[in-house]
């Protein structure tokens, strides 16, 4: 016969119990939609997050909002859509939800930054694959004055050396 402690455990809403520790009281005001400050995050917004990753040509609007959706609701995440906020903050608003989500506090100016400091950088990383903008790369030019360089040094031609120990 089970004891009272097992019919209890037997009978724990973890659903409800969570509800109601991990409530938040606070809010952000994103274009005019009220969105609470999420508290947890869905395993299946953690799936899709990874593969987003992954694959950063794939994503899309609605990736993004079905993203958002996961973590802040799907209502919430259909009047953002239809305030129509952009590419960046909504980018932001979704590092904001994931991060506070996951528990790590985080504040939208912080979350806006590190946003535009990671496009920053995918920029930058997009550019010198490509061969276009930072001069990542030596011109061949170059190339062939510093290979002939390097081979008067191995023979001991041009060692840079006064000669003095």
């Amino acid at each position: 016969m089970p004891t009272a402690r097992q019919n209890a455990a037997a009978q724990f809403d973890v659903s409800a119990y969570l509800k109601t520790k991990l409530v938040s009281k606070e809010s952000l005001n994103f274009f005019g939609v009220d969105v609470p400050v999420p508290t947890d995050t869905p395993l299946g917004v953690t799936l899709q997050a990874q593969e987003a990753q992954r694959n950063p040509e794939a994503v899309s609007e609605q990736n993004v909002l079905d993203l958002l959706g996961g973590i802040i609701g799907e209502d919430k995440a259909e009047e953002i859509k239809e305030v129509n906020a952009g590419v960046r903050a909504c980018g932001a608003l979704l590092l904001w939800a994931y991060r506070n989500a996951s528990g790590d506090e985080c504040t939208f100016p912080e979350a806006f930054e590190e946003y535009e400091e990671n496009e920053r950088a995918s920029r930058e990383a997009a550019e010198a694959e490509d061969g276009e903008g930072k001069a990542t790369a030596v011109p061949k030019a170059n190339r062939a004055t510093r290979r002939a360089s390097d081979r008067a040094t191995q023979s001991g031609k041009n060692t840079g050396s006064t000669g003095r120990k």
